[in-house]
């Protein structure tokens, strides 16, 4: 259906020039919201991923001092009778530096002392590269300097026992220390400590040795450790013991690694948590204030070019009705003139011209009224009305042709409305369904109640109204006809949502409906 509307060509490059700015800014309005949304997730990203991992897995700031008590006894001689346990105290220090961009060297000292004495009892250092992205080894392979953070329920291999074999940790269940939940390991293994007793060769000296380890999952870090061993020598396949010990963590010092523990806890949280989620807040709030601030910017551009537009409707509108004022009469005179024409010059040929010319005159008026119609704002005179006696009046005042059928579905709803003013809008819908099917077709008529709202839809069987044009077809001075004034449609729009109401139009078939309240 090609409706009542305005010339494209018609319109000035000026006003088509804002709609093309507002369309441009309505398309990049969230151009800049969206730059800060994809920087701030970038940098959260990077956050997460990168500088998270590398605050809370500095290697090369490690350093460690563990103090474990207990007792030991150990012979002169391979043969000679154990003597009783002696007190001691032990203590395992580790020290990281780096050596480069993927390495760092752990030193690492262990040493026993009598508690008694303060006797040195053993002595042992060592050092090792480790890689600082993983924390294992770079020999042996697949054994970590530590228990990795976010430690899992798994066997690891972790720690070299006596700088030489990795201890094979398995896992063994959960438990908690003053409310930190701790991941139970246990190791089992025999090693060969010939090296570590001079004194005894050239005999071998291997090592019984058990321990178990409670580990903080988040952060890796220990908080006890016990162990026991029995370093012996085989003659005869018997084994003949040269020392015997165990040794735990010390309370003090495991109170001292359960506080560092709870403190790089809350760290991790902050690193993890807290700075993420204010990150994410900031981010939040600045795309907030500036898509606030883009949509201000959106509604103070297109009042303005709003203003612009009517400003100019006005001054249209005003040039309009004084034209139209004085060409009414003129026109009026021209209407009767051929009226009586008729009558006194009866041959064919004359009454075709009299007929074109008649024609000519009623499409002037009929654009005269449309611009009248769109220029004249008066209040609404509202009384209550049968919807059917409003359309079958202005089906009486338009002229049909004999090509068209109407149909008015029966329908006893009544409405409170300006009657005339509705009557004109059904003039305008009318004649542009006749228009749209070349004066040959049914126009269809609904009146439906939905609600407190009165549905009035308006039915032809024209090709419909092309998608591109789809929403502008209600926009004043556009319109597709060469006899069209783009102001009946506005005229209709203005008037129904005058009522309160609003009218929209579809196709397959072209439906123009209208939608108002029972009592505006």
């Amino acid at each position: 259906m090609v409706c009542h509307l305005f010339s494209l060509d018609r319109i000035s490059k000026a006003e088509k020039y804002p709609i093309h700015k507002v369309r441009v800014f309505m398309t990049s309005q969230y151009s800049i919201p969206i730059i800060v949304l994809v920087a701030g997730i970038a940098l959260i990203v990077s956050w997460m991923m990168w500088i998270t991992p590398v605050l809370e897995n500095n290697l090369e700031k490690f350093s460690q001092l563990d103090f474990y008590v207990g007792k030991s006894s150990t012979v002169d001689a391979v043969g000679n009778k154990m003597p009783e346990p002696t007190t001691i105290y032990s203590i395992y220090s580790q020290q990281a530096s780096p050596v480069n961009s993927t390495t760092v060297k752990i030193d690492g000292s262990f040493n026993i002392y009598d508690a008694a004495t303060e006797k040195k009892l053993w002595d042992s250092n060592s050092t090792n590269l480790v890689d600082k992205n993983t924390g294992k080894f770079l020999k042996p392979a697949n054994t970590y300097f530590r228990f990795p953070q976010n430690t899992q329920k798994q066997n690891y291999l972790v720690y070299l026992y006596s700088g030489i074999d990795p201890q094979p940790f398995v896992f063994q269940g959960v438990t908690t220390i003053q409310g930190i939940e701790v991941y139970k390991f246990s190791c089992k293994m025999t090693s060969d400590l010939s090296e570590s007793y001079p004194e005894f060769s050239p005999k071998t000296i291997l090592s019984d040795y058990t321990c178990n380890s409670l580990i903080e999952p988040v952060t890796g870090n220990e908080l006890y450790y016990d162990e026991s061993w029995t370093d012996y020598a085989v003659e005869d396949g018997k084994k003949i013991p040269v020392s015997i010990g165990n040794t735990h963590t010390a309370q003090y010092a495991q109170e001292i690694a359960i506080k560092e523990t709870r403190d790089k806890m809350y760290l991790f949280d902050v690193y993890g948590k807290i700075i993420p989620t204010l990150f994410t807040a900031i981010l939040a709030s600045i795309c907030i204030a500036v898509t606030v601030y883009q949509r201000q910017k959106q509604k103070i551009t297109e009042a303005r070019i709003k203003k612009e537009k009517d400003d100019k409707l006005t001054a249209i509108g005003l040039l309009s009705s004084r034209l139209a004022h004085d060409i009414r009469n003129p026109l009026a005179v021209i209407k009767n003139g051929i009226s009586l024409l008729k009558y006194e010059v009866t041959d064919q040929k004359s009454q075709e011209r009299f007929d074109m010319i008649d024609k000519a005159v009623s499409t002037i008026t009929h654009q005269i009224n449309d611009i009248m119609d769109f220029v004249r704002s008066k209040p609404l005179v509202i009384s209550e009305n049968l919807i059917t006696d409003i359309i079958t009046k202005s089906i009486k005042s338009l002229l049909i042709p004999e090509g068209i059928t109407i149909n008015i579905e029966p329908s006893g709803i009544k409405i409170k409305c300006d009657s005339k003013q509705l009557a004109i809008v059904f003039n305008n819908l009318i004649t542009n369904a006749m228009d749209a099917m070349n004066h040959n077709g049914t126009i269809t008529i609904q009146v439906n109640e939905v609600g407190g709202f009165v549905h009035i839809n308006v039915q032809d069987m024209g090709p419909g109204v092309p998608p591109d044009i789809m929403e502008k077809i209600f926009d004043p001075l556009f319109t597709t006809k060469q006899t069209g004034t783009g102001l009946g449609l506005v005229s209709c729009k203005s008037i129904v949502e005058q009522h309160g109401g609003k009218i929209t139009v579809s196709n397959n078939p072209t439906t123009f409906t209208i939608i108002l309240p029972k009592n505006p």
